[in-house]
């Protein structure tokens, strides 16, 4: 894969490799193995447009159990009821107070607003829980934070890359914060800082690409890991930065199939395009092996989801978000191969998934957990 340039907008991504290995159920006679179906879907090939879906970028349950779905390539928030009905669209491509040219994130915050990160549009806009246009509410158009996650009240968890350039050595800084609808954030919960190596800049995408996971929950807390193939440790941090609970498991390592590696270097590409960031990258290399956690959410119980990057169909560890106790396993079967581009939102409203790349055509999945 070969860009040209090296750019000032790296997002970061809480996400990872996926796949199986037979010998990845480690102890599976002793765990209890739950199962999740998808039950219906929403998005059609053709049609009503209401229900064709470009780019996705996120998704969330409101409080009444609406489903929101960022659409980047009709600059839109879709609203559909929780059988997948479509209520009304949020904003629109433009210029004009409320629309939106490419939307890249969006939180649903604790007191009911929705906050769109646009950098073309400024930065942060938010909208009241009527689905209104209230404001831009922050004005921030470089390094723009990503994935954010609602909160408590207007707070929300995202992560950032900035760059600093000293004397010819530039670092890059990969953040996890929270922010407050201000324009500089409120706490720093991860920060991890490091010289660019412009001869391995594969090394780079690496560290701030696939980095960490995250997700929060309405009392505030926040929940990370790090993306590591040997590495399976969640954390709990309090709104004031208090570590309160980890998580772990011991998981077996698994290499990455040759498809695999060829599906992520395309990935990458991909997202760089989208973004509008040029890398100078010279034949892209991923790390060998699957990374342990790729993605995490609080579902309406309180309790913490895993989805494990070790295995091809999605399974998730489920722990109680207060004490770290590992209580179940869930997996989702039938659903297909999909690697890096299977995304799942797990919040009070249920679990929603969609695909960056879909065999047929974009749509979201709604996900139960089958009565045992």
């Amino acid at each position: 894969m070969k860009l040209v340039k090296l750019g000032a907008s790296l997002l970061v991504l809480a996400c990872g490799g996926g796949g199986e290995d037979p010998q990845d159920r480690t102890g599976a006679a002793e765990e209890d193995f739950r199962t999740l179906a998808v039950v219906d879907s929403i998005g059609i090939l053709m049609g009503d447009s209401s229900y064709v879906l470009g780019a996705i970028e996120g998704v969330a349950h409101e409080a009444d159990g609406s489903i929101l779905v960022l659409d980047r390539s009709t600059a839109c928030i879709k609203v559909y009821d929780g059988e997948g009905g479509f209520i009304e669209q949020i904003g629109r491509r433009g210029s004009a107070p409320g629309e939106l040219e490419n939307p890249i994130s969006f939180a649903l915050l604790g007191d009911g607003r929705i906050c769109v990160i646009d950098p073309w549009r400024g930065g942060f806009l938010t909208y009241n829980p009527d689905h209104t246009f209230q404001k831009l509410a922050v004005s921030y158009n470089s390094n723009t934070p990503a994935l954010c996650t609602g909160l408590n009240d207007s707070g929300f968890v995202a992560g950032q890359v900035g760059y600093e350039n000293e004397n010819g050595t530039v670092s890059a800084h990969v953040s996890m914060l929270r922010y407050d609808l201000q324009p500089e954030p409120s706490h720093v919960y991860m920060e991890n800082e490091f010289v660019i190596d412009f001869m391995d800049l594969s090394a780079t995408l690496e560290r701030t690409l696939f980095w960490g996971a995250f997700t929060g929950d309405r009392d505030g807390n926040v929940y990370f890991a790090l993306m590591e193939p040997d590495i399976y440790e969640i954390t709990g941090i309090r709104e004031d930065g208090t570590r309160f609970m980890t998580a772990t498991r011991e998981i077996e390592q698994v290499a990455k199939t040759e498809q695999e590696k060829a599906d992520e270097e395309a990935w990458v590409l991909a997202k760089l395009r989208g973004w509008d960031a040029n890398w100078g990258v010279e034949d892209y290399v991923p790390q060998p092996y699957r990374n342990q956690v790729r993605q995490l959410g609080v579902d309406g119980q309180g309790r913490l989801w895993a989805l494990r990057g070790t295995r091809e169909d999605p399974t998730f560890d489920i722990f109680d978000s207060q004490t770290g106790e590992f209580l179940f396993t869930a997996v989702l079967p039938d659903i297909g191969y999909q690697g890096l581009f299977l995304n799942f939102t797990v919040d009070q409203g249920g679990i929603l998934a969609y695909s960056e790349n879909p065999a047929d055509y974009p749509k979201i999945y709604i996900v139960e957990l089958l009565e045992q």
